[in-house]
């Protein structure tokens, strides 16, 4: 599964960064710390490869982005200040393999 992560995301949920799903687009999130997924409703449905998961929390450019995440979030901007700065964000793609639980 592709993953989208904005180093400007107003949403802390469920981790700082976190991914969106590609495709389908925006159905789930992931929590880059647990290799959790959510769904819309917040509620776990699937989890990543722990391997895969390591591969990209030790990507350089991963790294850098979720930085640059936690310092946007701990700054305490406030969301209308979000449009200029989700203008000139950065983004980064990740495929992660999933496995979903048998409902999905």
């Amino acid at each position: 599964m592709l993953w989208m992560f904005h180093q400007y995301d107003v949403d802390p949920f469920p981790s700082v960064p976190h991914g969106h799903s590609i495709e389908p687009m925006n159905r789930y999130k992931l929590d880059v710390n647990t290799g959790e997924v959510y769904d819309n409703n917040r509620k776990v449905v699937g989890r990543a490869d722990r391997k895969e998961l390591r591969l990209l929390k030790s990507d350089r450019k991963f790294k850098a982005l979720a930085a640059r995440a936690r310092e946007f979030h701990l700054s305490g901007l406030k969301k209308e200040k979000h449009v200029a700065f989700a203008q000139k964000s950065k983004q980064f793609v990740f495929m992660l393999s999933c496995r979903f639980s048998e409902s999905q």
